[in-house]
């Protein structure tokens, strides 16, 4: 595994989760509470602007992995990516990917 990229990708997918979480509690308490003045549309168009960035860089980082995996022609690390992508839980593999990287990028 490439190691000297694991870092900023860990960094950026908390940052994704903590800010999807916040987005997720945050839009129904703004209706609840009545809190549209104090968190305006503003506010959530730069969350969402956030959220589009780390979701990009985790998605660069998956793909870095598989490229890596491929490239260092390691018997185990290459046996490792193929079984994750095309194993038995490919579907969930592929799943996972457009959910976390490709989908928040083509909604818009």
């Amino acid at each position: 595994m490439a190691y000297h990229i694991f870092p900023p990708y860990f960094v950026a997918g908390a940052v994704y989760s903590g800010f999807a979480m916040v987005l997720t509690l945050m839009i129904p308490f703004r209706k609840v509470y009545g809190l549209e003045e104090l968190v305006t549309m503003r506010h959530m168009n730069n969350m969402a602007k956030v959220m589009l960035t780390t979701g990009l860089i985790v998605g660069y980082g998956y793909i870095c992995e598989a490229f890596f995996a491929h490239y260092s022609a390691d018997t185990y690390e290459g046996f490792m990516m193929n079984n994750r992508m095309f194993g038995p839980y490919g579907a969930y593999y592929g799943a996972w990917f457009s959910a976390t990287s490709s989908l928040p990028s083509s909604s818009g």
